[in-house]
């Protein structure tokens, strides 16, 4: 039975702690969740250590075993993918990059796209939000140009 290692980073903010409780989600839920999706094996993740609620983490270590082998890369890709996936939206509703688009005449509500221009100075020069997918490339080389003329 194959053991694997996490090393694991987080923000602690929505989670109760890292131990499984009942009053709320915790990491250790969310990360036992997260490979049961992609391997559909129900696990127990034991952790070298413990979090409260609301405290962030790098570099924590925890491991699990399952009964098939899977490479790390695809362990570490799965995981990836299932915690970072944000199926309800809620992640892209919070940074208000979920939204009404239109397109051939049709509105869905889809993600909203969004171009970020910094300076070498490290301030933000430009936000581009209004543009067609087909005419980005177009509209980020005229925004350049303008701020090097400036």
């Amino acid at each position: 039975m194959p053991r694997y290692k996490l090393n694991i980073e987080y923000d602690g903010s929505g989670f109760v702690g890292w131990q499984r409780q009942a009053n709320g989600m915790s990491v250790q839920q969310t990360l036992e969740d997260a490979v049961r999706a992609f391997s559909g094996e129900t696990v127990t993740l034991f952790g070298a250590g413990r979090t409260d609620s609301g405290v962030h983490a790098l570099g924590q270590v925890a491991h699990f075993d399952l009964s098939r082998n899977f490479t790390s890369d695809k362990v570490r890709d799965a995981l990836n993918f299932q915690l970072l996936s944000d199926e309800d939206h809620a992640v892209a509703d919070s940074y208000g990059a979920w939204g009404p688009k239109k397109f051939m005449g049709r509105e869905f509500d889809g993600i909203l796209r969004t171009t970020f221009i910094v300076g070498k100075d490290g301030k933000l020069k430009a936000v581009m939000d209004k543009f067609k997918t087909k005419d980005h490339h177009t509209a980020l080389i005229a925004e350049l140009e303008t701020l090097a003329l400036e």
